[in-house]
């Protein structure tokens, strides 16, 4: 007969072998990585590659690889946060930096709730991003834009997830297979797996991470797996997106 106290031995023997065999492996090492204005600190397993682009990191061994970068401003939040960042340039006369930051901005059309809303808010627009306006002219077409923004109603991690899915790939080629909410340091994320619409291949499996108004994305290569066994680029993903912490900017 087993007893309690021989099932807790058994117990505590799993958990040393499990903790002997981490301890064999190589442990992941933290790294911090700078995407635009994010900065971020993820631990990858030592032997893996570490490519800096800039605004996007890629992690690869082999012919396995993941993408690590920032999407930029999502939703009113982002946009309001973008505006705000162009006026200030503006107010430090750099014109033209603040007109290119505007046109970096993501502004799906599934924002607006009518035809009228996205016309007010697209004239609003023009008195900024118009290079012969004035200053005054500028100033108060800041004012405008920002008040259309809050008139935009506010985003969740799936409708932010979807405009961007839109955007990404407009022909609407790959369908979401499956879809998951989590909470990634605090702060909202959803994981999604996408595939090919006609056949279902080329599974591809995507976290967002939403921080702000702005997002960071991880993205398995596509095609990285199907059915079976959970394959090593998913959980580098996992292990990547569970580690992940967003740090203050450098100063």
């Amino acid at each position: 007969m087993i007893t309690r106290d021989s099932r807790a031995r058994v117990r505590l023997a799993l958990l040393a072998a499990v903790a002997l065999g981490a301890c064999a492996r190589p442990q992941p090492v933290r790294h911090t990585l700078t995407l635009d204005t994010q900065r971020i600190s993820v631990a990858i397993p030592e032997g893996w590659e570490i490519v800096d682009r800039g605004n996007a990191v890629i992690v690869r061994k082999a012919d396995m690889e993941l993408r690590i970068e920032t999407i930029g401003a999502v939703g009113p939040l982002g946009i309001r946060r973008e505006v705000e960042r162009a006026r200030r340039l503006w107010q430090g006369g750099r014109d033209k930096d603040a007109r290119w930051r505007l046109r970096t901005v993501r502004v799906p059309d599934a924002l607006f709730a009518s035809n009228a809303q996205r016309e007010a808010f697209w004239d609003a627009w023009s008195e900024v991003s118009n290079e012969d306006a004035g200053y005054d002219a500028m100033g108060a077409g800041f004012e405008h834009v920002l008040e259309n923004v809050a008139g935009l109603a506010p985003m969740g991690p799936d409708s932010l997830a979807d405009a961007w899915l839109a955007e990404v790939d407009p022909r609407r080629l790959r369908d979401v297979a499956t879809r998951q909410p989590r909470t990634v340091d605090g702060r909202p994320a959803i994981v999604l797996d996408t595939w090919q619409r006609l056949d279902h291949t080329q599974r591809r499996r995507i976290a967002l991470v939403f921080d702000n108004g702005y997002a960071v994305a991880l993205q398995t290569s596509q095609g990285a797996f199907g059915p079976g066994p959970f394959p090593p680029q998913a959980m580098l993903l996992e292990l990547i997106l569970s580690s992940l912490r967003f740090t203050p900017p450098a100063a």
